[in-house]
């Protein structure tokens, strides 16, 4: 009967502790999974962020792209403005001139009259 006892005993030893070591296995692998789901939830927090950093450049360079073509056509009409004010400036200077030389030919001939 002791050995029997001695048997139940070493046998209920063995189990609590198959049990024990089962319980920390448990926990090793719960916290495990945990560490692994705060790894994934950093990484996808990181692409998150690095995708909206990448919009923003993106935006942001077409702001700039949008802007500078604007720029150019502003430069382009203020160009043809320019032209437009040089070419008008240019027939006053020559129906200016023109007066003035027939004025001066008119008075030449006045002149020779005399």
């Amino acid at each position: 009967e002791e050995e029997e006892a001695a048997a139940a005993a070493a046998a209920a030893k063995q189990e609590k502790e198959a049990k024990a070591e089962a319980l920390r296995r448990a926990a090793e692998e719960a916290s495990a999974a945990r560490a692994q789901k705060v790894d994934e939830a950093r990484l996808a927090k990181k692409e998150e962020e690095r995708r909206r950093r990448e919009e923003e450049q993106k935006a942001h360079r077409e702001r700039i792209e949008t802007l500078a073509a604007i720029n150019e056509k502003k430069m382009e009409l203020l160009r043809r403005k320019l032209a437009l004010a040089q070419k008008v400036e240019d027939r006053k200077r020559a129906r200016g001139t023109g007066v003035s030389a027939a004025e001066e030919e008119e008075d030449n001939n006045n002149n020779n009259d005399e």
